[in-house]
């Protein structure tokens, strides 16, 4: 061992040695932070807002940051009490990236070579010396695994070590009934498969074991014994190589299980998005990136999982999914990506039935979802499998039906399952079901806004140079958003506005960020019809107005108070299809407003008004001078200021011209709504903004 060498014992309660001598690492949540550490910091930085999450997950203290603080602090002293304070050296160093650990001998990693080398032995037609590597695998485990350490990460790492030594133990039963001691495996599996009566490997290894010591009618009874269990618990039918074996049982040939060498490997699917990314790097998604490689190390041992990515347009979802899913390289696995908003699909369910290759054209909605789970499993029995459902707030209802059914399978199946969102709080459907992933899973992934400094990275390494004062400035209007970014700087690039003075890039004064790319009117089409009806009619009044238009004047066409079509105006504006015009609102693009003019949009009547008496109404109209803002009537008392804001800033009826309030409340509320957390800091917006919308 060198000086700052470790021993590190995960596989039981935590234990870490230098040489003979046991280290006291501290308290229990200190010693969390460790294997972390110990798990993630020995490949890469591991930042600090990383730490918070492996320790307390989503609902972290406002003192989780001084804590992480002491608790290195303490590790440094435990790990290294020689340790000058102002060191740069040691075990455990800190650096602009995050912590790194020194790499030292870990049991985790010993039981994986362990684990390798006995596959490898199997593989290679020695069962003997595989049992014996298994042994050596399974003799490292001294209890629980990380047993004691609180939070997600180690109760996540708990799991999937024990799942892991579990492994172990079927492919030491698959590896042992090839010996000649098949026979005494009998009470052992049998035993085994009444602790694990969900594991199929062990019912097929206690099937096999029978049937060579003669006892081929228990063999075939102990298949019926698994598929009853597997029906009652999962409501699933025994898998592909439990019934393999029970059908050469059945006829009386022998059984080895060597037949995955001898089955061919099917081709994989790889449907998958081009790259678009022109950066070398991904810019301020490190936390993102690592909820990704987690749910990458699920899929890699087998598991599934469901996870939910919500972010604006533009924002970097694709990259970021693409980025943080590169740790499946080398792995055998199907990649299908579905865009819900593709193109010549007429129902979402037909963009997903291309993407995993089979048909649903002529199927009514209940049976397309039905093949298409069905061709699920078919890809999960020959591979692992990641499905991304991409433009996910145009699902359908028979595709929101079909996601909650995947992520549901994820359970069973070694299934990936995305879903890829704009934000869409209008849509309760989506809300319902983003909601149940949430509580079921726990991996909703918001993707935000770029802070300031990875804004001028990102600028400077797209144009080629430092970014100076005044292309700073210019970048921040882009609020953040990557596609906005690199589309300024294709436009300085492709024009004289750009100029590089002393290696700083700077723009010339009065440029403007260039207008975004005209929509797909296929998918302002489909989006559209996607909204909630009262959104519908709020686009179909507001595109006859004109590009630009008076809110108060279309909720008077709607026959309602301004305040009352705010939930309506927030789902579109969220959508990207209207946008703020200084006192007016405005159509996001010239295109989206011909587009609603060419959708079947019902809209409902007014009634008991003729157009005489509208005149009238707002003929008798007061002035904006002489308006005043009334309180919501269900407002309810007591709300702080951001919250007064949305509940008392909009005009009631009696004051339905636009009022300079509802674009502030507006912002307030899509900015609560991307940060999923109120927008004030004492918790109440939320009632404000339900007290608004009702």
């Amino acid at each position: 061992m060198t000086e700052h060498s470790l021993r590190v014992d995960l596989l039981g309660p935590l234990r870490v040695r230098r040489g003979d001598h046991e280290l006291d690492l501290g308290p229990a949540r200190q010693q969390a932070v460790f294997a972390v550490l110990a798990l993630r910091a020995t490949v890469r930085p591991i930042s600090r807002s990383e730490l918070i999450y492996g320790i307390w997950g989503e609902n972290a203290p406002a003192s989780a940051a001084g804590s992480v603080h002491t608790y290195v602090s303490g590790l440094r002293r435990a790990l290294d009490p020689g340790r000058a304070r102002w060191s740069t050296d040691g075990p455990l160093v800190s650096g602009p990236q995050g912590y790194r650990l020194a790499s030292g001998s870990l049991d985790a990693d010993e039981f994986e070579k362990a684990l390798e080398a006995g596959r490898t032995a199997a593989r290679g037609g020695d069962p003997v010396a595989a049992v014996a590597k298994f042994d050596e695998a399974l003799a490292l485990w001294r209890g629980e695994a990380l047993a004691g350490l609180p939070g997600p990460f180690a109760e996540a790492h708990r799991e999937r070590l024990a799942d892991r030594r579990l492994t172990v133990v079927e492919e030491r039963a698959a590896a042992a009934v090839e010996t000649s001691s098949y026979a005494d495996l009998v009470p052992e599996l049998t035993a085994a498969v009444r602790e694990h009566p969900l594991r199929e490997p062990l019912w097929r290894s206690l099937m096999i074991a029978l049937h060579r010591g003669g006892r081929t009618s228990e063999a075939l009874e102990t298949f019926h014994q698994a598929r009853h269990t597997l029906r009652t618990e999962l409501s699933v039918h025994p898998g592909d190589e439990l019934m393999w074996a029970y059908h050469h049982i059945l006829d009386g040939e022998p059984v080895h299980l060597a037949r995955e060498q001898e089955r061919q490997a099917p081709p994989l699917v790889r449907a998958w998005p081009e790259p678009s990314a022109r950066t070398t790097r991904l810019h301020g998604r490190r936390a993102e990136i690592a909820s990704l490689h987690r749910l990458v190390g699920v899929l890699r041992d087998g598991h599934g999982a469901a996870a939910w990515l919500e972010g604006e347009a533009g924002i970097g979802k694709t990259e970021l999914l693409s980025t943080g899913l590169d740790e499946l390289d080398g792995l055998r696995c199907h990649l299908a990506w579905a865009s819900l908003g593709e193109a010549g699909a007429p129902r979402p369910l037909q963009a997903v039935a291309r993407t995993l290759g089979t048909a649903t054209e002529d199927l009514p909605p209940e049976a397309a979802v039905e093949r298409l789970l069905d061709r699920v499993d078919e890809l999960c029995a020959e591979a692992r499998l990641v499905v991304v459902l991409d433009d996910f707030h145009q699902a359908d209802e028979a595709t929101l039906r079909l996601w909650h059914r995947l992520a549901a399978a994820s359970r069973r199946l070694p299934l990936l399952t995305f879903a890829v969102t704009r934000p869409a709080p209008q849509r309760d459907a989506v809300a319902r079901l983003r909601e149940t992933v949430g509580h079921r899973i726990d991996d909703v992934i918001r993707v935000s806004a770029l802070p300031e400094t990875e804004v001028n990275d990102l600028v400077g390494e797209l144009v080629g140079a430092p970014a100076g004062a005044s292309l700073r400035r210019l970048a921040a209007g882009a609020a953040g958003n990557p596609r906005r970014l690199r589309e300024l700087a294709e436009a300085l690039l492709a024009g004289p506005a750009l100029t590089v003075v002393d290696g700083v890039a700077e723009v010339a004064p009065g440029t403007k960020l260039p207008e975004p790319a005209e929509p797909d009117a296929t998918a302002v089409v489909r989006l559209v019809q996607e909204l909630a009806v009262e959104t519908r009619e709020l686009l179909r009044r507001a595109a006859v107005a004109g590009q630009e238009f008076d809110f108060g004047s279309v909720a008077a066409a709607m026959g309602k108070a301004a305040s009352h079509v705010v939930p309506a105006l927030a789902e579109a504006m969220e959508a990207g299809l209207l946008i703020e015009a200084g006192t007016k609102l405005a159509f996001s693009r010239p295109s989206v407003r011909s587009a609603v003019l060419g959708t079947e949009i019902p809209v409902r009547r007014l009634t008991g008004k003729t157009a005489a008496d509208q005149s009238r109404s707002h003929a008798g109209r007061p002035s904006a001078a002489s308006r005043r803002r009334k309180p919501c009537p269900t407002a309810p008392p007591g709300l702080t200021a951001p919250s007064r804001l949305l509940g008392f800033g909009i005009p009631d009826a009696a004051s339905l011209q636009t009022d300079s309030m509802v674009p502030l409340a507006l912002r307030a509320t899509r900015t609560a709504l991307r940060g999923g957390h109120p927008a004030d800091p004492n918790g109440e917006f939320i009632p404000g903004l339900r007290a608004c919308q009702s």
